[in-house]
């Protein structure tokens, strides 16, 4: 014990040595500092405000996601090119979206026409072939339903960039032979961009039937005030 406090006395009469110890005092409270507050936040952005932390797996983190805003560019090429551009919102277990400065909801695999005015959501006429979502059904382009077709796709390759960007090539088929290329974009296991080619896959068949689907602010939504639980439902034409 009196070595103890001699060493301690020898170190205080010191400068130097007393100047050591206060550094490694001062490095060592920093360090207990850091693993207390868990380190550097490595997480991505997207993903800090989630109750869970992201998988290693991209695919998984994607069929996780609670909440984004997403792009769909898609071109229809029959007799002419068609192109359109869908925005929106998924929050809640809901796609809102814009197309043509008009405001869509999709809900219980039916997409609706918003009528802010009379509060009312139109569904289309299901004869209507000129109607995109008669070309093509939304519920395809959910996150659900991609994640399944990926799921269900047959791997291609994949190519690593040095900025931590991954590309990967699926092609998915179905019983009839029918096939759909898949190109997924993701960065820190976070897919943001997927690439759709159906031009194979319906039984008409284009000359092009290409979407492009970017994803942001993914569950990075504090609140999405829009709802229509008390708007009316009703069929086109009533």
């Amino acid at each position: 014990m009196q070595d103890v406090k001699n060493f301690f006395k020898d170190i205080f009469k010191n400068k130097r040595k007393r100047a050591v110890v206060s550094l490694l005092f001062w490095i060592a409270f920093f360090v207990i500092v850091f693993f207390m507050i868990g380190g550097s936040n490595t997480v991505p952005k997207e993903y800090r405000s989630g109750e869970s932390r992201p998988s290693v797996n991209a695919l998984d983190n994607f069929k996780k996601m609670s909440n984004f805003e997403f792009s769909y560019l898609i071109t229809i090429e029959d007799k002419v090119v068609n192109n359109y551009k869908i925005d929106g919102t998924y929050y809640n277990k809901n796609y809102y979206f814009q197309m043509n400065g008009q405001d869509y909801y999709f809900m219980d695999n039916n997409v609706y026409l918003v009528n802010d005015n009379e509060r009312k959501l139109v569904k289309f006429n299901s004869i209507d072939s000129t109607n995109l979502f008669n070309i093509i059904n939304f519920e395809l382009l959910t996150k659900d339903s991609v994640s399944t077709f990926i799921e269900s796709s047959e791997e291609k390759n994949k190519t690593t960039y040095k900025d931590g960007k991954v590309v990967t090539n699926f092609v998915y088929k179905n019983y009839d032979n029918k096939q759909i290329s898949i190109v997924s974009s993701e960065y820190s296991n976070i897919i943001d961009n997927i690439e759709m080619d159906f031009s194979n896959y319906f039984n008409q068949n284009y000359k092009q039937f290409t979407i492009n689907m970017t994803y942001k602010n993914i569950n990075n939504i504090a609140n999405y005030d829009k709802n229509y639980d008390d708007y009316q439902i009703i069929k086109e034409g009533d």
